[in-house]
């Protein structure tokens, strides 16, 4: 029953992990797409959604 709660939750980490890469991923197609002052502020939401990416796969290496 644990090995089956601790696979669970790496499913459920894994599928969240991925859901914050791919925004990650749409911020830096909007940086590339971005000039001038909108790029400092895509730049911002960018660096946000990676910086997220880092932590939520810290916490899993952590937990697992």
């Amino acid at each position: 029953a644990l090995k089956d709660e601790a696979k669970a939750r790496w499913t459920e980490k894994m599928a969240d992990l991925e859901a914050k890469q791919q925004v990650a991923r749409d911020k830096l197609g909007e940086v590339r797409k971005s000039t001038g002052e909108a790029w400092v502020h895509m730049e911002k939401g960018a660096q946000a959604a990676w910086d997220d990416v880092r932590k939520a796969f810290q916490e899993a290496a952590e937990e697992f």
